[in-house]
């Protein structure tokens, strides 16, 4: 179970305005995979990162981009999905004025 409200900030390299909450992984009892929610404040980014699996995004709420090494720009708005291959570096960004949440599953 997750409480509803709780999160940490995350303090890493290259990302501002940026809160992630764990709704599950192996710390909860599944080995599969890891979910979180990603709260981007207005002009918050994440880290620019790369996973050893194909990671999914989905936008659950606002518009953002997520910006690839190969080149690739996406505008993902609300409803919107994405997936990342594995050890592609990528960055997400908020476009919106407002806080912008994505749900973030990585395979284990």
């Amino acid at each position: 179970m997750v409480k509803h409200g709780t999160g940490k900030r995350v303090k890493q390299s290259g990302a501002r305005g940026l809160v992630e909450r764990l709704l599950a992984g192996p710390a909860s009892g599944c080995n599969s995979f890891t979910v979180r929610t990603l709260f981007l404040e207005p002009d918050g980014r994440t880290a620019a990162v790369r996973h050893s699996a194909a990671v999914f995004y989905h936008v659950v709420e606002g518009k953002i981009v997520l910006s690839q090494d190969c080149g690739e720009l996406d505008i993902l708005e609300t409803g919107d999905s994405a997936i990342v291959q594995e050890r592609e570096k990528h960055t997400l960004m908020n476009l919106s004025k407002t806080k912008c949440s994505v749900l973030k599953v990585v395979p284990q």
